[in-house]
């Protein structure tokens, strides 16, 4: 199918809104072979990282295939995101508590707190504010990122 596609698209014939439907069907299938394939894999070698096996996690994630290698670290980002994501929730009081503190005239004040927040804090923070159309997200002041 797909290459069918490839080779209406080479003859400059538009394929028709089924067949592109059913590629895209057909891709988010693989995507999900994929994905329970290496899981397992992923799950593995987390508790080999949490064990002090680093070296050994690894060696096995670099002999992955590019493809394999793809499908894990969309497995991570996924993970990652809805880590984020639970902790937004968690982040929406501190976002109207530093906009109220702006508001207030308190801004270097606010900015103090944002910049003690980790950088999974502030992904989840943005994403509150974003949520909660609270405007702006404070900009470096030439303080340092990371407390010492």
């Amino acid at each position: 199918q797909a290459a069918q596609i490839a080779r209406n698209i080479r003859y400059s014939v538009t394929p028709d809104e089924a067949e592109v439907k059913q590629v895209k069907k057909e891709k988010a299938k693989q995507k999900e072979t994929d994905t329970e394939r290496i899981q397992p894999l992923y799950d593995k070698l987390q508790v080999m990282k949490q064990e002090g096996k680093k070296a050994e996690a690894d060696k096995i994630y670099f002999a992955l295939s590019p493809e394999d290698k793809k499908t894990y670290k969309s497995i991570k980002t996924s993970i990652k995101s809805k880590e984020i994501d639970t902790l937004k929730v968690k982040m929406y009081p501190l976002a109207k508590e530093l906009k109220a503190m702006k508001d207030q005239g308190r801004k270097a004040e606010a900015d103090v707190i944002y910049f003690k927040l980790s950088i999974d804090e502030r992904k989840a923070y943005r994403r509150a504010k974003s949520d909660l159309g609270l405007g702006d997200t404070p900009k470096p002041t030439g303080q340092p990122l990371f407390s010492q």
